[in-house]
């Protein structure tokens, strides 16, 4: 799990936990990403 400012985004899994993180992180960028670029848009 990847947390930013006590909110919970991504979960990874993985063989070790070097792939656990690094699938948590991608799913957190697929989250936190979009949302930055609407931020700074608006």
């Amino acid at each position: 799990i990847v947390s930013i400012k006590c909110n919970e985004y991504g979960k990874g899994w993985g063989k070790s936990k070097k792939e656990a993180e690094q699938s948590a992180a991608k799913e957190t960028l697929k989250i936190v990403v979009p949302d930055l670029i609407k931020e700074i848009d608006s």
